[in-house]
Formats: structure tokens, C-alpha cells, sequence
């Protein structure tokens, strides 16, 4: 096993530390009466340490009267102040052990002074997190993302949001949620000073018919506009090298009963307009799932080969012409019947080059390949979907139905090792319908809940390469001219589910069963030269698989005070059923699954959560990879399979740990995993001197783990109007592989290290920081180790000399490792003059000033090290003018 140093335990030690609170604590409750013998609730309780000023806690008492403090305080006494309007103030002296106390308030009469009190930035109101937007919003922020991105207990990977380092379940505007997890248009769109307020809705349960039933540790995101309005961005703007526009028409509309965002986007300066239809929502629930009818692109065989690209802003580096367009309308009708839908369209066409060097070590020699590339790629996607949905306390309903239609048309040219010119054409086309309904009504005393999905796709491929590859393997050693691969792919897949659910005191059981079932069909064959061959056995896949599911799924949840279980004891009967070139190759196949898992959650105080997650799951490979003739799925990589049922068990465990003081503004959470995975096979790989792939399956076993430690903190500094967030990351572990015959164990470990800092204490400036340390590093069988390391600096200053004119200056430094690379600075210019009047404003942008013009980066890949240098976008100026609908 690889040892963590001590170091990096002490980097995560005192990165994490400082928002750790102490657990050795005192206990002070009481219950508050009046002289009559009456409880008073909301009296104001705070304690600090003898002749200290600063107050250390603060409760209120309940609608009983009583109170319970936690005093973490390392003193001898205490200063314990009560007050309330209309009562007398109580200041008394207490030892500083676990105590039980009354207390008696004197009635008194006030003559209050008048004052103007304002929200406080931050507020917990129950279960929800209130975040006043005017006290994070600065003069720069034109978008609700900008916000958000900087609230502390927030993190942004790109356009997917994180809170306590989890993803949202839920993305709602004025508690409505129409985008259905595509809300990333809405975050890039909506105006900043059109919201009121940001709430993080902590364990929500966005189900009502579930509300006193189904616990949730999920955390939803709502926001709170001003008013009902129609809002929205716009942007148009030129440019210039090459001839550069970006358009961006984005109105949007937020009534009571109606809700709609329409955009049309188009733009050449390396914006990907079209991630901000992708969804990102993860699943549904245990009881009932509400996640929409899901459609994946099918599964792609066969790929160009592709440089790395870099891991900074795509604007810097990403050549492109993308034109999109959207609608999406919701219509909340009587009884809280809810009508959506969506249609959007996108052609999107990107050029890629650059050029690799890579070293692979096999056992006994390095393999050293080098390749020149320019790849252009253009995709084509449709994609229509419509909602009908009815939340209520007595039932809830949804049925989601989706349809999308992609085409892809990719083209390559290559050098390889600086001699052989090498041409490459990809064709994909994929067709995909889906319908989900979950329904859930009250029998008696009983929910019942019935769920049902059925999806359909067809997934037609190619992929030509000239000249022929892998002529020892398809063409006796004997040169030819071009080889075409075709696959096709058809799947069908239905899952439903009949659960019952009944709370028995402190618990809840819900016995479900399920009927699944999948059917695909593959068929592929090889052409050389445009001839088919007759080895139909190695040539040609004709693959019929059909997969039933039959399972019993228990699922029992138990809530009392501080405590919150789960655990769920699924078995499932599998049945295999497979035919390759009219022969069986299953028949009937039957294996049993026993897949458990459960969760134990631990509130402690109202701070600190922590929470224990474990399964053990049996899974069988997808049937579709189980060929046995040949596919090219590179112009350097072959593969075929013996048809082996493939079985992994897996054991994966993970304790997560949250904290939350709103008061102070300090949010931080942990999360260690450990995961394990046995397989009944191993993938086996054979690398030729010339770095030919071949991929075959081998009956043998073989395991993989890892260990995780992750986490973030963050923290509002109220008087200096600033946000700090750290993050860190650790990760190692261990897989066994298969190199030309030579087995071994290849282990890996990852550091990581990031500080944000925002800061908006000045008038005339603005700054914000962030910076991220990372290093990888793997380890093969005969001893040979590579380390890669990178470190990123981003220092962002916006300077505001008069009113309504601002300039921001962006600055970027890059240090790698890669031999040869020199540490790389990119700087990016801004002036912004806003024109109230006109409610607009006026953007001059350079960007990348220095006309870097070639990004070099180095990492690992399994047995291999790649560095790679990829082309840039040249220097390019932009004018542009922002406005709001």
C-alpha cells in the first residue's frame, strides 16, 4: 500500500482543524418563568467568558420556556445574560459544568428608542438558509451565478452547484422548478438585481405526499425575486481575430401560475452556450422516485483520436461556432396541476490542435509515439420533452416525456511520429425516447406507489481510417488502403416498481417490488477496402441480449430524536439470455443478487451533522461490451471479448461530516470513502512497438481500491466584506492490470489544495483571489514512477476610478512540471461603462494579451505519461454591449 506522508496528514489536519468544533462540552439548560409561574418564550440567552467582551453563544428559548446551551468555552465561570422586551434583564455568574436551572423574569416597561435594523447577511429560519443578496452582490455581478458562486457553505463545478459539497437536489425561482435540472440557462441569465434572496432549503423533502414520512438529507435551492416580472439578459457584441460575434437574447418571465425562458445564443469566441441544457440532477428518492425520464446519449464505440484539453477557461482555448436556441414554459393550473415543457436545438461545430507525446511503458521496453492533430467536430442535437406533474399533500403525479435526436459528423488528420499522414471520419447518429411516470396516493393509512419507465434508442456509427491499421490482425501483414468500422446499436429498457409504505411509530417500512427489463441489439462488421471479409467470426458481431429482472426490495427508515437510519436488503433474480451469429451464448442464465446498504445520520447540537454511509453491491457487466469479433474503436486501438458474464462485487463506505454556524458565517464538511471491487475478470492489453492497442477480456481475477479523504470550508468575514473558501483533497489506491502478458499492481495517489478568496471592502477596488496545488502520481509493477504536479493562480482586480466606469484586470499564472515548459501567464482587460439611464452596459474585453498561443500540460494515463500542446486562441478584442430585458 502507499503510504501518505506525514505532511499531507498535516496539511489536511490544519486546513480542516480551525472549522472543527471541540466535542468536550458543557451543558446549561433551564426553563424561563414569569412571576405568575408562566413560561416566556423568545427570551434572548447569551453567555461569554468572565471579563471578556466578546459574546461566545447565543440561544433563545422555546414556546415552553426552556432553553439548552452548549458552552465550549475552556474558563472556570460564565457570564449568562437574559432579556426580553418587557421583563427585566438577568445577568448572573455560573460555574462553567453541566447544570439544570430556573430562572424568574421581574416585569418592566421600556421606552424604546427608534432605530432602523437590517437583515443580517446570512439567517436560518428553520430549515432554511436565507442569503440577503445585497450583501454579496458586487458592482461587477450582472448574473444570479456570480452570486452564488461566491456564498459561503457554496461551490460551483461549472454550472453544477454544491452545497456542503453535495450537489442540490432541486433549483427553483419563486419555489417553482421549471427548468428540471437544467438551470445552469437560468443561472448564467437571470439579473442579479432582480432577486431578493437566496435560500438554501436544508433537508428538504420537495415530495409534500412525503413530507411526515420520508426524511431527506438533501439540500434544494430556491430563489426569491422582488417581484412577478419579466426579466432576462441580453449580450451582442464583435470582434475581432478572426472576425468574432457572441449574441445572447435570454428573456425570461416569473408569474404566480406561469413561468417561461426563452434564449437564443450564438457565438464564435469559445463560449459552449450548450452545456447550460445539460441536467444535473442525480436521482430521485428512495420511496418515490421524481427524477424525470433520463436520456443519455448512446453509447459511442469508436472516437478520433483527441488531445487533452487544458483545464482553465474555455474562452482561452476553445475554437468554435455554436448557434442554440431554446423555449421552456411552465403552467401551474387549478389544484396544483403543473404543465412543462421544453424544445431546444443547438449546432455546434469545434476545431481541436495540437500535438502529443507519449511515453508507454510495457514490461521490458518504452514505447515512445508522437502525433500532430486537427480534428474538427460538428454535432447536431434536438432534443423535446413535456411534464405533467401534481405535488400535494394526498398525491402526487408525474409523468415526464422525452425525446432527443443527435447527429455527429467528426473529422481527423494526423501525423503520426512526424511521417505517416493518417486520416480520420467519424458518422454517429443517435435517436432516443423515453416516458416515466411515478404515481403515489393514500389507501387507508397506507401509501401505495407505483413507478414506470420505458426507453427506447438506436445508435448508428462508423468510423473510416486511411490508411488500413492493424494489418497483422485483419489483413495477414499485408498493407491496405482504408478500413471502415459500422456498429449499430438498439436498446430497449422498462423498469417499474410497486411500493407500500406505513409508519409504525418511529418507523417506516416499504416493502417494494420491481420488474425490470432490458433487450439490445449489436451488429457490427469491418470492411478492408471496401470488401467484407469473409472471417465472419472475427469480422462480424450480430449480438441479441435480453436481461429480467425480478426484485424484492425492502427499505425501513427509523427517526428519533438526534438519530436518522436507513437500510435497504434488495435481492434481485437476474435472468441472461444471449445470441452472437445465430449460436447461444446464454441460455438462461440465472444468479441471484443480495445488495445492502444502509445509513446511520447523527445530529449533534444544531451545528454539527455527521453521517455513515455502506453497501455491498453485485453487478454484472453491460451486455453490450460482451463481443466476440473484432471493433476499431481507434485508429490505434482494437478490441473483442469473449462473451463472459462479467461480475463485479463492490464495498463502498463513506462518513461525511457537516458544520454550519450561520451566525458566524462558517460552513465546512469531510467526507472520507473507501471503495473496493472484486471482478470475475481482467481486461488485458497488448501494446505493439509501434503503440497499437489490442483490448481482450481474460477469465481471471482481479481487485482495485481506493482511499478518499475530501473537503471545503468557508467563511463570511462580515466587517471586511469578504469570503474565504478552502478546499483539499487526498486520494490513493491500488488496481491490478494486464500488460502483454505481465501481470501487476499500478497504484496512484492524488493531493490537492485550493484557497478562494472574494474581497469587497473598498469603494475603488475589488479583489479576488484563487489558487489550486495539485499533484498525481502512479506507481507500476517493475518500480517505475511518474509524478505530475500543477499549480494555478488567478488574481482578478477591478479598479473603479469614477462612478459607473470600471476596469478589471485578470491575471493567470500556470506551473507544471512538463520538461521544457516554461511557467505561463495569461492577462485578460476589461473596461465597463454602465449607462443607467439606458439600463446598459457598454464592455471592451481583451483577451489573452500576451498571445500565449500554446498550452503545454503533463499527466498520467494507466501505464503511459502524455504531454500534450494544445493551440490556443489567439489575442482577440471584443466590444460588446449587456443589457437586461
Amino acid at each position: 500500500m502507499i503510504r501518505v506522508s506525514r505532511c499531507s496528514f498535516l496539511l489536511c489536519v490544519c486546513v480542516f482543524l480551525p472549522f472543527t468544533p471541540l466535542f468536550a462540552q458543557t451543558i446549561i439548560s433551564a426553563q424561563i418563568t414569569d412571576s405568575l409561574g408562566n413560561e416566556i418564550p423568545d427570551v434572548s440567552i447569551t453567555y461569554k467568558a468572565k471579563n471578556a467582551a466578546a459574546i461566545m453563544g447565543y440561544v433563545r428559548s422555546g414556546t415552553d420556556g426552556r432553553f439548552r446551551l452548549q458552552i465550549q468555552a475552556k474558563t472556570d465561570s460564565i457570564l449568562l445574560t437574559l432579556s426580553h422586551l418587557g421583563y427585566g434583564r438577568i445577568d448572573t455568574m455560573l460555574s462553567n459544568k453541566t447544570s439544570e436551572y430556573k430562572f424568574r423574569l421581574s416585569s418592566k416597561s421600556q421606552v424604546l428608542k427608534e432605530v432602523e435594523i437590517g437583515p443580517p447577511p446570512i439567517y436560518k429560519k428553520q430549515d432554511t438558509l436565507n442569503f440577503q443578496i445585497e450583501s454579496f452582490v458586487s458592482k461587477q455581478d450582472r448574473v444570479i451565478a456570480d452570486v452564488i458562486q461566491k456564498l459561503p457553505g457554496i461551490e460551483m463545478e461549472g454550472d453544477r452547484i454544491l452545497y456542503q459539497g453535495r450537489p442540490i437536489q432541486k433549483y427553483m425561482v419563486n419555489n417553482l422548478d421549471l427548468m428540471e435540472g437544467r438551470y445552469g440557462m437560468i443561472n448564467n441569465s437571470l439579473p442579479a438585481d432582480a432577486v431578493k434572496k437566496i435560500q438554501i432549503v436544508e433537508n428538504d423533502q420537495p415530495i409534500k405526499i412525503l413530507d411526515s414520512l420520508v426524511f431527506s438529507d438533501r439540500a434544494s435551492l430556491n430563489i426569491e425575486l422582488k417581484k412577478f416580472t419579466t426579466t432576462g439578459s441580453g449580450k451582442v457584441g464583435i470582434g475581432y481575430k478572426p472576425a468574432l460575434w457572441d449574441v445572447n437574447l435570454t428573456p425570461m418571465t416569473f408569474n404566480k401560475t406561469f413561468q417561461s425562458v426563452q434564449s437564443v445564443q450564438s457565438n464564435n469566441t469559445g463560449n459552449d452556450v450548450s452545456k447550460q441544457l445539460h441536467s444535473y440532477y442525480l436521482d430521485g428518492g428512495n420511496v418515490i422516485n421524481s427524477l424525470g425520464a433520463v436520456i443519455t446519449p448512446g453509447e459511442s464505440f469508436m472516437k478520433l483520436q483527441n488531445i487533452a484539453v487544458p483545464e482553465f477557461e474555455e474562452r482561452k482555448w476553445m475554437d468554435n461556432r455554436i448557434f442554440l436556441g431554446s423555449s421552456n414554459i411552465l403552467v401551474k393550473l387549478k389544484d396544483d396541476l403543473q404543465i412543462k415543457a421544453n424544445i431546444s436545438y443547438y449546432d455546434d461545430m469545434q476545431k481541436r490542435e495540437g500535438y502529443t507525446f507519449t511515453q508507454i511503458f510495457t514490461p521490458g521496453q518504452e514505447v515512445s509515439i508522437s502525433e500532430s492533430i486537427n480534428n474538427r467536430y460538428d454535432i447536431n442535437n434536438l432534443r423535446l420533452g413535456m411534464v405533467l406533474e401534481k405535488n400535494e399533500k394526498t398525491i402526487f403525479l408525474k409523468n415526464d416525456l422525452q425525446f432527443q435526436r443527435r447527429w455527429e459528423d467528426d473529422d481527423g488528420r494526423l501525423l503520426f511520429n512526424d511521417a505517416d499522414q493518417i486520416q480520420q471520419n467519424k458518422v454517429f447518429r443517435d435517436f432516443g425516447i423515453a416516458n416515466k411516470l411515478s404515481i403515489s396516493k393514500f389507501i387507508a393509512k397506507q401509501l401505495v406507489s407505483f413507478n414506470s419507465s420505458v426507453t427506447y434508442g438506436e445508435t448508428p456509427q462508423r468510423l473510416i481510417v486511411r490508411p488500413g491499421q492493424f494489418a497483422n490482425i485483419l489483413n495477414n501483414d499485408e498493407p491496405y488502403d482504408a478500413l471502415r468500422q459500422d456498429v449499430s446499436l438498439k436498446q430497449f429498457n422498462t423498469e417499474n416498481s410497486l411500493s407500500f409504505s406505513r409508519k409504525i411509530g418511529a418507523f417506516l417500512i416499504t416493502p417494494r417490488i420491481g420488474v425490470d427489463y432490458q433487450r439490445d441489439h449489436l451488429g457490427s462488421h469491418i470492411q478492408l477496402d471496401g470488401k467484407q471479409s469473409e472471417r465472419r467470426d472475427d469480422f462480424v458481431n450480430d449480438q441479441s441480449t435480453d436481461h429480467f429482472q425480478i426484485s424484492l426490495d425492502p427499505f425501513m427508515q427509523f427517526e428519533r430524536k438526534r438519530w436518522k437510519l436507513t437500510l435497504q436488503t434488495p435481492y434481485v433474480l437476474h435472468i441472461f439470455n444471449g445470441r452472437q451469429l445465430e449460436s447461444a451464448v446464454l441460455d438462461g442464465e440465472t444468479r441471484g443478487t443480495f445488495n445492502p446498504r444502509g445509513t446511520a445520520r447523527l445530529s449533534v447540537g444544531e451545528k454539527t451533522e455527521f453521517t455513515y454511509s455502506s453497501s455491498y453491491k453485485t453487478q454484472f457487466g453491460d451486455l453490450t461490451s460482451l463481443y466476440n469479433a473484432y471493433i476499431v474503436t481507434t485508429y490505434r486501438d482494437i478490441q473483442r471479448y469473449l462473451f463472459h458474464l462479467r461480475r463485479t462485487n463492490s464495498w463502498n463506505n463513506s462518513i461525511y461530516y457537516k458544520y454550519a454556524d450561520v451566525m458566524k458565517g462558517i460552513f465546512a464538511n469531510l467526507t472520507y470513502h473507501y471503495n473496493q471491487n472484486k471482478n470475475n475478470f481482467i481486461f488485458q492489453n497488448t501494446i505493439d512497438s509501434n503503440g497499437l492497442r489490442t483490448l481482450s477480456l481474460l477469465n481471471r481475477n482481479s481487485r482495485n481500491w481506493s482511499h478518499g479523504l475530501s473537503g471545503n470550508a468557508s467563511k463570511l468575514f462580515s466587517d471586511i466584506n469578504t469570503i474565504m473558501k478552502i478546499n483539499g483533497t487526498l486520494a490513493f489506491g491500488e488496481s491490478d492490470y494486464l500488460l502483454n502478458e505481465q501481470f501487476g499492481q499500478q497504484k496512484n495517489a492524488n493531493y490537492g489544495l485550493g484557497i478562494d478568496l472574494n474581497n469587497n471592502s473598498y469603494e475603488l477596488l475589488s479583489l479576488h483571489y484563487k489558487g489550486n496545488w495539485g499533484t498525481f502520481s502512479n506507481r507500476l509493477a517493475d518500480g517505475s514512477r511518474y509524478r505530475v504536479t500543477t499549480i494555478r493562480q488567478d488574481m482578478n482586480f477591478t479598479l473603479y476610478p469614477v462612478k459607473n466606469h470600471s476596469i478589471t484586470w485578470n491575471n493567470s499564472y500556470y506551473i507544471t512540471n512538463a520538461s521544457g515548459q516554461k511557467n505561463q501567464i495569461f492577462i485578460d482587460l476589461m473596461y465597463r461603462w454602465v449607462l443607467e439611464k439606458a439600463k446598459m452596459d457598454i464592455e471592451i474585453s481583451g483577451i489573452n494579451i500576451l498571445n500565449n498561443n500554446e498550452y503545454i500540460q503533463r499527466f498520467n494515463a494507466d501505464y503511459a505519461v502524455v504531454e500534450s500542446y494544445f493551440n490556443l486562441r489567439p489575442r482577440q478584442f471584443l466590444i460588446s454591449s449587456r443589457f437586461k430585458f
